[in-house]
């Protein structure tokens, strides 16, 4: 029988095991193939559209796995397992007693201040954020943006409080909304395979577009992925397997960079050198980690502050 309609760019993309793979297969299937440039900028279009429409999907009924998402390569004879879980600012119970059954595998790696979100005592949590290029200031970018929006919607927000429900009450709202079922973040992570996990462009052929170049030109996002990949293959475990659980957004690149190396030797040699002291001084590395984290927390809180400011300052500048 001959089917109704073709397959859509991101049907296609999922697909694909390479962008050569993908433009060959759009041929095929019908799609009008000018370049490939602008086949791959056809793509992001439909991608973002393709998203949305999958996050607006209800699967917070479906049936739920027991365990935690994960994906698993062997090299050199190890076994890598990759967990993906979803780090929102309050996760549900549902959720919760997810990560709960998932426990006894998730004692390895950890990305950074994972763990402590969700209070796990096993596992070491390790400072991928420092591999994603902090010098460009991107982070700091981000809270300073943050600042800025609350300080522009605080007005608002104080003119319509008399009006709504107290700041307390909302809260405990929200937080009794959460415990009776998984929030639509959580719900969806179950049902997408892990190159979908990305809003803008399907994982898999993102990283061989940064990897056309050298050194390869990653993403923030796609150097601390490299980072943990190689943070998790120098550690020394003492065991045929290791593990790590990082976002659901960077398991599709670990297992990549964990199967194809990372081609950027800045990153190989920053994880390298980490790693080596955890598998030297394990102490002295908890001790690295509590720096490093404290420091960026500080960063982030500043720029958050200075962004709260900003507009403020710049009202009185201009009357005074």
């Amino acid at each position: 029988m001959k089917r109704l309609s073709k397959l859509t760019l991101p049907e296609l993309a999922l697909q694909a095991e390479s962008i050569d793979d993908f433009v060959a297969l759009a041929g095929q299937e019908g799609h009008v193939v000018k370049d490939e440039d602008t086949l791959l900028k056809q793509l992001g279009e439909e991608w973002v559209k393709y998203q949305l429409k999958k996050f607006k999907e209800d699967y917070r009924h479906f049936p739920l796995p027991d365990q935690l998402p994960h994906l698993e390569t062997e090299k050199d004879g190890i076994t890598y397992t990759v967990f993906g879980i979803v780090h929102g600012p309050k996760p549900s119970q549902p959720y919760l007693h997810i990560v709960k059954n998932t426990a006894p595998a998730l004692a390895g790696l950890w990305e950074e201040g994972i763990r402590e979100r969700f209070k796990y005592s096993s596992g070491i949590s390790i400072p991928d954020h420092h591999a994603g290029k902090w010098k460009e200031y991107e982070a700091v970018q981000k809270f300073i943006a943050r600042g800025v929006a609350n300080s522009l919607l605080l007005p608002c927000a104080l003119l319509l409080s008399p009006f709504g429900k107290s700041a307390k009450e909302i809260q405990k709202t929200e937080s009794e909304e959460e415990k009776q079922e998984l929030t639509q973040h959580e719900a969806t992570s179950f049902f997408q395979t892990f190159p979908e996990q990305n809003f803008n462009f399907p994982l898999h052929l993102s990283l061989e577009l940064a990897e056309r170049t050298r050194p390869a030109h990653y993403t923030t996002v796609q150097r601390r992925s490299a980072y943990m990949a190689e943070f998790l293959r120098t550690w020394d475990n003492r065991a045929p397997s290791k593990t790590i659980t990082a976002g659901a957004g960077h398991v599709t690149e670990i297992i990549h960079f964990l199967e194809k190396g990372t081609k950027d030797s800045q990153i190989v040699d920053l994880a390298q050198k980490d790693a080596e002291l955890l598998n030297n001084d394990p102490r002295e590395f908890h001790h690295f980690y509590q720096r490093v984290w404290r420091r960026e927390g500080i960063a982030n809180t500043s720029a958050f502050l200075f962004g709260l400011a900003a507009p403020y300052f710049s009202i009185g500048f201009f009357l005074f």
